[in-house]
């Protein structure tokens, strides 16, 4: 599938996130479905299909797979309202 990336904006709250260790109730979508975790986002890298937010445990989830986190949409249309 190809990477469609997320807003700047975002990216940078994402970067944020990371570098504050937040821990973050994070919605996403995994095969089809939405699904919620609570996690710090402890690490956003660029990898070879596409940029991904790690938390804690093993959990890595691609960006523009994102619905929200702590209430903030994804959403291009929504980023920064």
């Amino acid at each position: 599938m190809e990477y469609n990336p997320v807003n700047s904006s975002y990216h940078d709250r994402l970067e944020a996130w990371s570098i504050m260790g937040t821990e973050c109730d994070i919605t996403y979508i995994k095969n089809g479905k939405e699904t919620s975790v609570h996690s710090k986002v402890i690490g956003v890298l660029n990898v070879k299909d596409g940029e991904y937010i790690f938390g804690e445990n093993g959990l890595a989830i691609r960006m523009d797979s994102l619905v929200a986190i702590n209430g903030v949409s994804a959403k291009k249309e929504a980023v920064g309202k």
